[in-house]
């Protein structure tokens, strides 16, 4: 196998995570996101994982995020499109969480304001999978 290129798509209000923000700040322009990790459930109890700070991927793009409000103040659901690009033969548990999952992955986000990373500035309501797809 070589690097390949997937797409990563929500931006479908119905399927979007659902978040609280938990940070003081309220987000702004400043915050740029990125795709932290990706995990991919292996086997019903047990995730695999791919790691943005390990190289395991390689973010190549997040286009039109958007914070979309949802039910009550700081309940976000976060719409975009992102493309990345893995080397699956380097991940063999990846690989077979892919097919237990038949290709369904949680991509999650941290958020950069300007070289400082914010990983936690947000809590998971409800995370949607989304089939990871060769672009």
């Amino acid at each position: 196998m070589a690097i390949e290129r997937y797409v990563l798509d929500y931006r479908d209000s119905e399927n979007a995570c659902e978040v609280e923000w938990t940070f003081d700040q309220l987000p702004s322009k400043k915050f740029r996101p990125f795709i932290d990790y990706i995990r991919c459930d292996l086997d019903g109890v047990n995730y695999a994982f791919l790691n943005s700070n390990e190289a395991h991927f390689r973010e190549v793009k997040i286009s039109g995020f958007k914070m979309q409000e949802y039910l009550k103040p700081n309940v976000f659901k976060f719409l975009y499109l992102a493309w990345v690009e893995i080397d699956l033969a380097l991940h063999p548990i990846f690989r077979e969480a892919l097919k237990f999952s038949e290709n369904a992955v949680e991509p999650v986000l941290g958020f950069r304001v300007d070289s400082e990373v914010f990983e936690t500035c947000y809590e998971p309501i409800k995370d949607y999978p989304v089939q990871l797809l060769k672009d």
